[in-house]
């Protein structure tokens, strides 16, 4: 039988201090994986009970208690490089619409009530920027550069 002295825990040596650190890395790393993963699941949720639909060609479209998209984000089903962004009011008038288009550039617009485009900017597909701002009719009324 050991006696109370023999039992009693010894200094931690530097290997032993070694493995206690990676030991806490890998339990605080296992956390965080478990909040990420808890975290997508969670938002894979949301997206899923709010009425969004995955469109066969590659478009992610969110909409709204009466049906209506709000949200559509997507891929042009014959040129990847072309991807876009459009967010839409509840009288479906889109308001905001982003994008990249090889043949154009990137490109940001803001539209008003009826659709037109009110300020425009992005890079050219010569990598230059731009920004236009419109009047009711659709003219350019000021540009930058």
């Amino acid at each position: 039988m050991k006696s109370r002295e023999e039992t009693t825990m010894q200094p931690i040596s530097e290997n032993d201090s070694s493995i206690i650190n990676r030991l806490n890395a890998l339990e605080s790393e296992n956390r965080r994986l478990k909040r990420w993963c808890g975290g997508a699941l969670l938002g894979f949720l949301v997206v899923v009970t709010c009425g969004a639909a995955l469109v066969a060609d590659n478009t992610l479209i969110l909409r709204d208690r009466d049906g209506n998209s709000r949200f559509v984000a997507g891929v042009h089903p014959e040129d990847i490089r072309n991807t876009f962004v459009s967010m839409s009011d509840d009288r479906r008038n889109q308001f905001l619409r982003m994008g990249n288009d090889p043949f154009n550039g990137s490109y940001f617009f803001i539209l008003d009530r009826a659709d037109k485009k009110r300020i425009e900017c992005g890079v050219d597909k010569n990598n230059n920027e731009y920004m236009r701002f419109y009047d009711r009719e659709g003219q350019v009324v000021r540009s930058l550069p």
